[in-house]
């Protein structure tokens, strides 16, 4: 009955009243989902006021103080370990330019609401002003202004010093050692800021060993100001001026991701698995109706990949999706030397899963005379633990490419998964022989070569290639999956083609 809880700041002093004595040892999930304050017509298509994104913050930072105050107790002290989720929305999102929320406004983190989730998504939306016309989906591209409102802040919420509880308690949250998992999955689309809102909780956490982490990745910025007047013009001198300030949204969370990943993976000897999936949906990227068949995939921010395998070395568990790419985490950074080996190695890291744009017929890789697959054996050699490795990728429906390694005791095999015409060539394959060969010294176990070809007809979207990964329980959200499942099928009813 007290298993898992589902929390609004306006229930946690009755959480307190509630939940004591032995029912708190029955409690093992707690979702604090804050419903922000609803908006109409006249706001769904401007971002935030300034009144607004101290309101929101302090709605975050007041429901933090409180329920960490209460957890923080002695009776709190000896229970088993908890999982803390963290969401935010409007309950306004779903009636204006979020309407696809409604499809999992439901869900929660243990079940699928959808009793029938492999069904075709039906929609009875007609509301052609918020971009639905007889359950199409017709305003393409959505404002600025209601990705903004949907979106929330760039930075996300943050903590605010001046909220009541932080008065009242003190600028430092109390410790509470007794949650151990940390989950903020993908079902909305509102972020919180990690220099600001994560890094300051994690710090009050001593036995967090977990980390579910689905942020969206932000929309690209409007190239007119709220007056109208260009906010940016291509010049000679910045012929790309447009296209770097569009694109900045969606990197302008990435100093706060190598904030977040230097300050709480690196020196935590405690935590041990660490799954990171960055979500994107076209609609909310296209600046221009004539894009709309485009691929909206970038490369992520090498920095990012760099501060994340420098942070992860002492990990048993890391999946990164989206927002890092296997080339870039498995090269050093500049000045660090060409090969890592003088580098400490992920000497506890068993399971291992990443996004890579590349993983055949990388240009950059091809100069060094290397490939994606080899570094990956000359990396696996720094992880004497390991189970598992799956670099992954997808660029455009229909196309997906995977590569695999197992050591499934004694019998290890590497798997070369693609929709392409492709092969795994002798020197990949001596390298992860090598791999093989430090794992079992002196047994002379050989290596199991499997190339595989994918059928593109069955590659509907994202979650069909991550349906196909042997780590994707680990990576992503049961649930999430689910929901991915759900929007790729909507994609093909909705988004196909419009007058």
């Amino acid at each position: 009955m007290f298993e898992n809880l589902i929390l609004h700041q306006s229930d946690i002093q009755e959480f307190s009243k509630i939940v004591k004595g032995s029912r708190m040892f029955y409690l093992q999930y707690i979702w604090l989902r804050l419903e922000l304050p609803t908006y109409d017509c006249q706001s769904c298509q401007t971002e935030e006021s300034k009144e607004d994104i101290r309101s929101h913050n302090l709605i975050y930072t007041n429901a933090i103080w409180d329920l960490f105050e209460i957890l923080s107790s002695p009776s709190w002290t000896n229970t088993h370990g908890l999982t803390l989720e963290l969401s935010a929305h409007s309950p306004s999102d779903t009636v204006h330019f979020g309407k696809d929320l409604k499809m999992r406004i439901s869900d929660t983190p243990w079940e699928k609401w959808d009793e029938e989730p492999d069904r075709p998504p039906t929609f009875t939306h007609n509301d052609p002003f918020h971009g639905w016309l007889h359950g199409r989906f017709c305003r393409r591209p959505l404002p600025t202004g209601a990705k903004a409102r949907l979106f929330g802040h760039p930075r996300g919420l943050g903590f605010d010093r001046d909220a009541t509880s932080v008065r009242r308690m003190g600028r430092k949250l109390p410790e509470v050692s007794t949650i151990h998992t940390i989950v903020i999955r993908r079902q909305f689309y509102r972020a919180f800021s990690a220099s600001r809102g994560l890094v300051p909780m994690f710090r009050s956490l001593p036995r967090l060993e977990t980390l579910t982490y689905e942020p969206w990745r932000g929309p690209p910025r409007d190239l007119r100001g709220p007056s109208g007047v260009p906010a940016v013009r291509n010049t000679p001198d910045e012929p790309h001026a447009e296209l770097a300030y569009r694109e900045r949204a969606r990197f302008l969370r990435d100093n706060d991701h190598e904030h977040l990943f230097g300050r709480i993976l690196g020196g935590r000897p405690g935590l041990k698995r660490v799954s990171i999936f960055e979500d994107a949906d076209d609609v909310f990227y296209e600046t221009s109706s004539r894009a709309r068949r485009a691929p909206k995939f970038y490369h992520p921010s090498g920095a990012v990949a760099r501060h994340l395998a420098r942070a992860s070395r002492d990990l048993e568990e890391l999946h990164a999706s989206q927002n890092v790419d296997a080339e870039d985490f498995f090269t050093p950074a500049p000045g660090l030397g060409l090969e890592p080996g003088a580098l400490p190695g992920w000497r506890n890291l068993r399971y291992l899963s990443l996004t890579c744009m590349h993983i055949v017929g990388s240009v950059l890789m091809e100069e060094r005379g290397d490939t994606v697959i080899s570094l990956a054996a000359k990396r696996a050699g720094l992880m004497p633990q390991l189970e598992v490795m799956e670099l992954w990728g997808r660029w455009a429906t229909g196309t997906a490419t995977i590569f695999r390694f197992e050591r499934r005791g004694r019998r290890p095999r590497i798997q070369l998964l693609s929709t392409e015409c492709c092969c795994v060539s002798k020197q990949e394959t001596d390298c992860w022989q090598g791999v093989v060969d430090r794992l079992y010294p002196e047994l002379g176990i050989r290596l199991e070569v499997e190339v595989i070809r994918l059928d593109g007809v069955r590659i509907l979207g994202l979650a069909s290639v991550i349906e196909l990964l042997v780590l994707k329980d680990r990576m992503l959200h049961p649930v999430s999956l689910l929901q991915l499942h759900q929007e790729d099928r909507r994609r093909q009813v909705t988004y196909r083609e419009w007058g």
